[in-house]
């Protein structure tokens, strides 16, 4: 193995230096005669299949740990639509969950003569002008569909999913593609089989009119968003006739006015066997897998595939301006469009990478480090009809956005000028093959490329041969490029400060509670729940053993685990220091990205990294810090010398320091603008704290300009004179990476021990109080807290039910009560969150987002489900036994074993505390469950968090919950 993936490693740094490509399609036949054709080269051993009724099938095996990501991808998105029916390929992409005419129902036959008849009324509602008789008929609706809910069983598919052990379940609609995402145990495959076929073969549009509601919310949720209204008008100004100028979630007249006959058309029309890809990667056997996909998904009818019109758009011949005004901080986007073709998205590729690429890109050296505008990048979209080459840039304080736009331009010019550095492409090409081998370690990844090659209708050949194509460009094809094709012909968009314009809110109709039947469960759940499964032993880590301890020196450990996968390593310089021992810390850390040294300059350092393919960066926590470095083996001394010449030898740099503290007071005033971050942070730090609080006390304004920076670059070359610890994950093994380390890390004989670290003490909340902070919204976002009690590693087990079935994923008692019987938010959440350390209290939160008027409704609504549990014996069980399932295939894996065991070690856990939680969970009944939850759960006080227009909110009705305080950002802040 050592020696295939050293030959990998090789074979990827040499591509391009034949005209012979080193990776070839190859045809093959398996055991049992089903024919593949394979990447010759590709370290993947990804196989592909297409089965008799034209699906395609992608198999990649990693066996690092027995679970297995699957995608199911459908080349039909938003543009496959009708252009008076906007949004329903995201909307089909929700009712994907509601089941089947055989899962989720107790009753197909009666149910479905009701949703036949509900189908009716949205047809005659749809094509009625006259506004009072459309509120009629949706009373009826909403009647006849409180009826048929009394056949269905809300979120029986992911109660399934649930009870199988997934994880990650999710879907996703764009453009051109929806893609429905679930990560499975391998011993459950089959059945996951089993019920997604049946998932796409037997479709229905159950609960259709409450989900619709949950469609509103998040078009209302994006309509908060100023980015997303930027992004959707630049989108408009680009595309004026093409589908991509709308937005994927529709237009909201159609969503008020929707049809089901035109989704089951869409749906019968584009999710076929032939337009449809199966992306599995992870622990299988390949020929026993695709034989079980052809026995499930072979059935599947092929049809003869819709060919969607060809629209062109006319040239862009002058810049088009578009603006967006809201209250969040201000930005600018350059837009250029060209049609996709192998030479356009080459090229735009190369190009962005040449001007952005997190290191010594032009926009990286000439504006990011130079600190010309607080950040800017750049980034291509490769759609199937068109690609987009964007440029991006916030402005610093004082700067204008177009001063913004006219330095990005800039850059551009460069190109076209041939002022970027000769060896950058062939720096590219091995940055991208180090990032491609890099994700080959994660199912995800390498289900989602292959999947994303299918969607575009490209052979995932062509994923290895770019980087040959590349290596195959001139520096003169890119001038001539860029000064073809980057002229006046591009859209802008400014984001600018003001009152937000062009808000368009869906109002939602009133509808009905609808029945949840908890203890329900259709015939078919019964089946596959039946199903006989191999057990898979759960793999507990002995950390003595997963990872080796070498002393070093007095004070100095390193923790040696070994990459078997691939030739990259991760060394990490680990502390037990952050922002609770000293507040300059993150300060200095940040600030020597900006440094120079005694032989380089800040932005020759990142060009340096950037040749060696090497990432060196910094985490700044408040109760530890680390840098980390990492890179291909073969480069090891190099970068690790390279970084350590950083650290040893940064020189301070007064007119950078100062333009570095002027983007920090841009950031924070920026923040003050984020309803996310206002809630997030700063309201949650004052909710949990009171005034003094993190958030609060974080290094002021005042004070960093005050700091010399040469003491930030001293406490950068003395902070390892501290007790602290190197994490190495690598190939190599460890005696010779000890040496190595101790040759390298320089640190003095005798190391001091860590200060002590301020405590900030979560404060119990002896009666509910209301902290309200106004922001010009759509919808109203409210966070509840509490303080738990002292965490005691014993609960355990109790902590971890009560995510699975209280407050976590889509079958979660709260996720049902609060979207799915009511209609209420469009997310909710409640979870139950432990401490760092041991001898500190749990935290209590519920999230729920929702529209103003429905505030209180949705606060009582999580207050009675805070407060009584539902005795839903069924859903609890299954929750037991997804966290079982979990246990049996997690593995804990790389460098994670160490932060587990940091993690634990603080809290007071010996070993592997999954052990304890597998051994509790299946002994655990819902009385005990539910003693915990009236003991540690219910009848807390809460301090209420809202972000919201006060002009929209109710102040009686928040006066019920108790004392309403109006906050302002210098409150929080």
């Amino acid at each position: 193995m050592k020696h295939f993936l050293a030959a990998v490693i090789v074979m990827l740094m040499l591509v391009g230096c034949s005209d012979r490509s080193a990776f070839t399609v190859e045809n093959a036949t398996d055991s049992n005669g089903y024919s593949y054709s394979y990447v010759k080269g590709d370290p993947s051993g990804t196989r592909t299949y297409v089965l008799d009724n034209g699906l395609t099938v992608f198999l990649s095996q990693n066996c690092e740990e027995p679970r297995v990501m699957t995608l199911i991808g459908v080349r039909a998105g938003s543009t496959s639509e009708k252009p008076e029916s906007t949004g329903l390929a995201h909307y089909f992409e929700h009712m994907m969950f509601k089941g089947t005419s055989n899962l989720g129902t107790t009753d197909w036959e009666k149910e479905g003569e009701l949703l036949n008849q509900i189908s009716d009324l949205f047809e005659q509602r749809r094509n009625s002008s006259d506004p009072k008789e459309q509120d009629a008929i949706y009373r009826v609706i909403d009647s006849l569909s409180i009826v048929a809910a009394g056949y269905a069983i809300p979120n029986e598919y992911d109660k399934l999913m649930t009870g199988l052990g997934a994880s990650n379940t999710n879907a996703g609609t764009d453009y051109e593609s929806t893609v429905y995402i679930n990560e499975i145990p391998t011993n459950e495959l089959e059945k996951w089989m089993k019920v997604e076929s049946d998932r796409f073969s037997n479709i229905v549009l159950r609960l259709f009119h409450t989900e619709l509601e949950t469609v509103y919310e998040e078009f209302n949720m994006y309509q908060d968003m100023d980015n997303s209204r930027l992004d959707a008008a630049m989108m408009a100004a680009l595309f004026p006739n093409h589908p991509y100028g709308r937005d994927v979630i529709g237009f909201p007249e159609h969503l008020k006015r929707p049809s089901m006959e035109d989704i089951y058309e869409f749906a019968h029309t584009y999710y076929i066997p032939n337009n449809m890809a199966v992306s599995l990667a992870g622990d299988f056997e390949y020929d026993e897998t695709i034989k079980l996909i052809d026995k499930y998904f072979g059935t599947w009818e092929k049809k003869e595939l819709t060919e969607l019109p060809v629209i062109k758009e006319e040239p862009v011949t002058e810049p088009v301006v578009v603006e967006v005004y809201g209250r969040e901080a201000e930005n600018v986007s350059i837009a250029w469009r060209f049609e996709s073709n192998d030479e356009n998205e080459l090229m735009t590729s190369v190009i962005d990478r040449i001007l952005s690429n997190s290191k010594a890109g032009l926009i990286d050296l000439d504006l990011n480090q130079q600190q010309k505008v607080l950040s800017a990048g750049s980034y291509v979209d490769s759609k199937n009809d068109y690609t987009i080459q964007i440029l991006y840039g916030e402005p610093r304080e004082g700067q204008t956005l177009e001063e913004v736009k006219d330095l990005l331009t800039a850059e551009i010019e460069k190109i076209k000028n041939g002022e970027f550095e000769d060896w950058i492409v062939e720096a590219i090409i091995n940055n991208t093959k180090f990032e491609k081998l890099n994700s080959f370690d994660y199912n995800f990844a390498r289900a989602y490329t292959i999947m994303s090659y299918f969607t575009s209708y490209k052979d995932y050949v062509e994923y290895f041969k770019e980087d040959e194509r590349m290596a195959k460009v001139t520096k003169q094809q890119i001038v001539d490029f860029a000064k073809a094709n980057f002229n006046d012909n591009y859209v802008v968009g400014y984001k600018r400060l003001g009152e937000p314009d062009n808000i368009v809110h869906v109002e939602k109709p009133q509808i009905s509670t609808i029945p949840l039947n908890r203890d329900s469960q259709s015939e078919f759940f019964k089946e596959v729940s039946a199903m006989p499964v191999n057990d898979i032993e759960p793999v507990f880590v002995d950390f003595e053993t997963a990872m080796q301890k070498v002393n070093l020196q007095d004070g100095l450990d390193m923790y040696y685990i070994k990459n078997v996968s691939n030739g990259i390593f991760r060394l990490y310089y680990f502390l037990d220091m952050g922002t609770y021992t000293d507040r300059k810390i993150p300060l200095a850390l940040d600030y020597l990205k900006y440094c120079g040294t005694d032989k380089y300059t800040a932005a020759e350092l990142q060009q340096e990294m950037y040749k060696l393919a090497m990432t060196f960066d910094v985490v700044a926590g408040n109760e530890m810090s680390y840098m980390f470095i990492t890179g291909l083996e073969e480069k090891f001394d190099e970068s690790v010398a390279l970084a350590e010449h950083i650290i040893n030898n940064a020189k301070p740099d007064e007119e950078a320091y100062a333009n570095y503290v002027d983007g920090i007071v841009r950031k924070r005033l920026n923040e003050r603008s984020d309803p996310q971050t206002i809630l997030w942070s700063a309201m949650r730090s004052y909710g949990v704290y009171g005034k003094d609080n993190p958030k609060r006390e974080s290094f002021s304004e005042e004070e960093a300009r005050a700091t010399n920076p040469l003491e930030l670059t001293d406490l950068i070359k003395n902070i390892f004179g501290y007790k602290h610890s190197v994490i190495y994950y690598g190939p190599e093994n460890a005696e010779n990476i000890a040496a190595k380390v101790k040759e390298l890390h320089v640190v003095g004989d005798v190391l001091a021990d860590v200060p002590a670290q301020k405590k900030y003490q979560k404060q119990d909340i002896t009666s509910n109080t209301v902290y309200v902070v106004d922001y010009d919204m759509v919808q109203a976002n409210l966070l509840m807290v509490s303080r738990g009690d002292i965490y005691d590693a014993a609960m355990e087990p109790y902590y971890d039910v009560f995510g699975e079935f209280y407050g976590g994923g889509l079958s979660s008692i709260v996720f049902q009560e609060i979207r799915e019987a009511r209609a209420l938010a469009y997310s909710s959440m409640a979870a139950l969150s432990q401490p760092n350390n041991a001898g500190d209290y749990n935290s209590i939160f519920c999230f729920v987002g929702t529209q103003a008027d429905k505030l209180q409704t949705a606060t009582t609504a999580m207050n009675e489900l805070m407060t009584q549990m539902p005795h839903a014996e069924i859903q609890f069980d299954m929750a037991k036994e997804a966290i079982i399932k979990k246990i049996n295939t997690e593995r804990i894996t790389k460098d994670n074993i160490f932060f587990t065991w940091y993690s634990n070690k603080k809290l007071g856990i010996d070993g592997d505390n999954r052990k304890a939680i597998y051994e509790a969970v299946p002994n655990m009944t819902i009385d005990d469950f539910e003693n915990f939850f009236n003991k540690d759960i219910s009848g807390h006080n809460y301090t209420y968090l809202i972000v919201a227009d006060v002009d929209k909110l109710n102040f009686k009705q928040l006066q019920q919950l108790g004392t309403v305080t109006i906050l302002s950002l210098d409150d929080i802040f």
